[in-house]
């Protein structure tokens, strides 16, 4: 199944279901959408996911249930080398759900109806919940000009025993069904949500997994001891009710009652890690979102894929997902100053992009240009479909990447 088949049948099967399909909204937030939380302050990040201020803002408007699919970047994945791992694309889709509190079992029951429709084997999904304890998170303070991060005081939480019981419910074997943290794991504070200091909201957090290899070892669990990458995350359920709230001198979490605010329930599910997994792939290099690009390329310089080593092929797929981004925010308005945090975090892409270019263009004896302005020609030729605009930014991003853009 195809990326874009799999976002159709998700928009078709819950459009049919009674919730409402959201329209994708900018790769660049603008403050009219992003007013409730810092985490989507304008000017600070580009969209890292379909977000809380979003189904917060539809659920108000009695858009409830809601989905969307989102196209994101997340600029720690650059950051931190994760492109080219197998696992992390530079531009990637989430399809999200959301809901009140108290609907969140229908929108878990109604997804695993979803991916239960789809070519996978049901016995190799595994699932995370919030196990207990106590949670230190860091509340961002803004005094003037300035911001910092301020600690906040530990908090116990109990056990989310509930989703568990839901995750029983859909037939997940008990288990496959491991609490993070738990005493045979290190603490893992991924099965909660809040913790960066950007986020304002938090509350349980729970993740499905797809096995995709044999274990290790007999200690071989999701996010834990995982060497041989035995597990890709595909799916994640956080619920959305407690605030970070300044209270007698001290910063706590605020259940969101007290606060004379609704609690609500949201689902991410990553579109091309769910298409890799019904291909049967290892990696989400091996989808067609890269592959094509990779095959035109390869035509366009007269070579085969046979005639370099796999390391090489990889700098190649690296640079395609990269550049897919960049592409894409540029597209969407995206700047390279220094003027904003997430100006300077396009400029680290370009930067970034610029140094895999290089090293295409030695490999295959042709100017960094001309290797940039195929590549993003095969890009948007593929995506012209879907979004036929992007290939009117071509000379745009060339811009960017080059000596223009200073």
């Amino acid at each position: 199944m195809k990326i874009e088949e799999l976002v159709k049948k998700f928009k078709k099967f819950f459009g049919e279901k009674g919730y409402t399909i959201g329209n994708e909204l900018s790769l660049v937030p603008q403050r009219k959408y992003d007013e409730v939380s810092p985490f989507y302050e304008f000017a600070k990040t580009f969209r890292p996911s379909v977000g809380a201020t979003t189904f917060l803002k539809e659920l108000k408007e009695g858009n409830d249930p809601y989905a969307v699919v989102q196209r994101c970047y997340r600029h720690p994945d650059i950051k931190f080398g994760r492109i080219g791992d197998g696992r992390h694309l530079a531009l990637f889709r989430i399809a999200g759900l959301g809901t009140r509190l108290k609907n969140k079992e229908k929108i878990m029951k109604d997804f695993y109806e979803f991916i239960s429709s789809l070519d996978i084997n049901k016995n190799k999904i595994w699932a995370s919940y919030f196990g207990g304890g106590n949670i230190k998170s860091k509340v961002e303070i803004t005094e003037g000009p300035k911001s910092f991060s301020k600690d906040m005081e530990p908090q116990f939480f109990e056990e989310d025993t509930e989703r568990k019981e839901i995750f029983l419910s859909l037939g997940i074997s008990e288990e496959k069904i491991i609490p993070l943290p738990n005493k045979e794991m290190p603490p893992n504070w991924t099965n909660f949500s809040g913790l960066p200091a950007s986020d304002r909201y938090g509350g349980y957090r729970s993740h499905l997994y797809y096995e995709i290899s044999k274990p290790c070892s007999r200690a071989c669990y999701p996010e834990h001891n995982e060497e041989c990458k035995r597990f890709i995350e595909f799916a994640v359920f956080i619920d959305e009710t407690i605030e970070k709230v300044e209270k007698n001198g001290k910063w706590l979490f605020i259940p969101f009652y007290e606060m004379g605010k609704f609690p609500f329930s949201v689902c991410g599910l990553g579109i091309e890690r769910l298409t890799m997994i019904t291909e049967g792939y290892s990696s989400v290099d091996q989808l067609e979102i890269i592959r094509s690009p990779l095959k035109e390329f390869l035509k366009q310089i007269k070579k085969s894929e046979d005639s370099f080593p796999l390391e090489e092929i990889k700098k190649i797929t690296t640079t395609i997902s990269l550049l897919q981004s960049i592409l894409f925010l540029t597209s969407d308005g995206a700047k390279a100053t220094t003027r904003r945090n997430r100006d300077r975090q396009f400029i680290e892409l370009l930067k970034k992009s610029l140094v895999m270019i290089s090293n295409i263009s030695e490999l295959v004896v042709n100017s960094k240009e001309k290797v940039t302005e195929i590549l993003l020609l095969d890009i948007a030729n593929y995506f012209t479909k879907e979004y036929p605009y992007v290939i009117k930014n071509i000379d745009k991003a060339l811009n960017y990447l080059f000596e223009k853009r200073r």
